[in-house]
């Protein structure tokens, strides 16, 4: 966790860590909708602090973009939420129509140059980077990952990804690890 960029205090007492794909339209919307209330309830209030962890699951794209992604995080913590917000606003609503330059290598090198990086060095170091597709597996099978988006709170996978009264409960021990959360019913 200490290579991770972290937004927020890396000293708060929770973690809230997100698991996601840039093609996934989910994980667009939580971007955009779930992550600002977590901002405002529990990292500007020192609660927690907040990791994510991209993941080439839907489409080619993905796999290119978490290259850059770990090329921006490297070398631009401080502007790496940014850079991941701003790619994750101009996604395509369905991954499986990605026609038109998103996630493309023109793209990508817009984008890095847009953040002040150089995309000659984005190519110099990309042969250095981890390797996507390995760390994709190994993370799904470490963290029982199933589906993106996945949001993890103190290590403790959430049944709803998008539920703030979950997050709430985890982080006042109301929820520990080995509970169950939710139980679908039999109708």
């Amino acid at each position: 966790m200490e290579q991770k960029a972290i937004l927020g205090d890396k000293n708060a007492p929770h973690t809230v860590y997100l698991a996601f794909d840039y093609a996934c339209p989910w994980c667009k919307k939580w971007m955009q909708e779930i992550l600002p209330e977590i901002q405002k309830e529990f990292i500007e209030s020192g609660q927690a602090k907040y990791i994510s962890q991209p993941l080439s699951l839907l489409s080619e794209e993905s796999l290119k973009l978490v290259a850059a992604d770990y090329f921006v995080e490297t070398n631009l913590p401080g502007k790496y939420f940014d850079y991941q917000l701003s790619v994750a606003a101009e996604a395509p609503k369905d991954h499986s129509n990605m026609s038109g330059n998103w996630g493309t290598d023109q793209y990508i090198e817009s984008k890095i140059n847009e953040f002040g990086l150089s995309y000659p060095d984005f190519l110099k170091e990309k042969d250095s980077f981890p390797d996507n597709l390995t760390l994709t597996r190994q993370f799904t099978r470490e963290h029982a990952l199933e589906f993106v988006p996945t949001v993890y709170v103190d290590g403790i996978k959430l049944a709803q990804y998008h539920d703030m009264n979950e997050m709430k409960k985890i982080m006042e021990g109301k929820i520990k690890k080995g509970d169950v959360t939710y139980i679908e019913s039999d109708n």
